[in-house]
């Protein structure tokens, strides 16, 4: 409850008064005074809706959606994570697979303009790196690297970018950590009209796989790698753009994300 409603309870003070009812006037002065506070607040009440937590949120547990305003540049410096172990187990699966379809077309297309800069809602510093010598294909490199002073788990982050199209099935993720087990993703790559590029999303989920890899260790860095092929002089975004068009947004409830995934019509990519 906040400050301003405790000062207005306290000083109305409903106690019980032994053999007496209360009297009108008193009741019809405390529904005053408590719409006067709520009018300060901004606050219509509604007693048809209303509930005593309607107001009240959790500042250190956002929910987050796909364009939350908790994304911001480069990541917070500080942060609040559910620990992990209250909604995830080592080598169990992050979430069990679910298939989305879309019954129009993918949502993200209306939202081209809001990625042209790196945003998250963790603390981390982003490189973009081609480890192909090729000009006809690339094996573009995301790398994110903790700059915070506590471990930070993956379970379940969600991972959008921009980048050229058709990368098939050529996407992973690898951790510096202990590359090994079986880490899955729900993915879907969306075409942009008119162009040689694509957005991609992918949730980072996990099954037989040891905790170790799904932690993200202070200066520890992790990778999301994505194979595509290239037509030169076609148009294609370049990397450093690539990274511009990056948003990280880590499972900082337990909420696992869902409502991106369902939003954006991912399927479950295995191993």
């Amino acid at each position: 409850m906040e400050p301003h409603q405790e000062a207005v309870f306290s000083t109305i003070n409903l106690k019980p008064m032994k053999n007496y009812k209360l009297p009108l006037v008193y009741g019809l002065s405390a529904l005053l005074m408590f719409s006067i506070s709520c009018s300060e607040q901004g606050i219509a009440p509604n007693p048809a809706t209303d509930t005593p937590h309607d107001h009240f949120t959790d500042q250190n547990v956002p929910v987050l959606m796909a364009n939350d305003s908790d994304l911001t540049p480069n990541g917070p410096d500080s942060f609040y994570q559910e620990p992990w172990e209250n909604n995830y187990s080592a080598f169990g699966h992050s979430v069990h697979p679910v298939d989305y379809t879309l019954d129009g077309p993918n949502p993200i297309l209306d939202e081209i303009d809001k990625y042209s800069t790196f945003v998250s809602n963790i603390p981390l510093d982003i490189t973009v790196s081609n480890a192909s010598s090729s000009a006809w294909y690339g094996n573009y490199i995301y790398s994110f690297r903790n700059r915070s002073d506590k471990p930070i788990h993956l379970d379940c982050t969600v991972i959008i970018f921009r980048a050229p199209s058709g990368s098939a099935l050529h996407h992973s993720y690898w951790n510096s950590i202990s590359p090994f087990g079986h880490p899955q993703q729900d993915y879907v790559e969306v075409s942009i009209p008119g162009t040689e590029d694509s957005f991609y999303i992918a949730r980072l989920v996990f099954h037989d796989v040891p905790k170790s890899q799904r932690l993200l260790y202070p200066g520890a860095s992790f990778e999301y790698r994505l194979g595509c092929p290239l037509v030169p002089n076609t148009g294609y975004i370049t990397i450093e753009d690539s990274k511009h068009t990056v948003r990280v947004i880590a499972d900082l409830d337990g909420g696992k994300n869902e409502e991106i995934i369902e939003r954006y019509g991912t399927n479950r990519y295995t191993n």
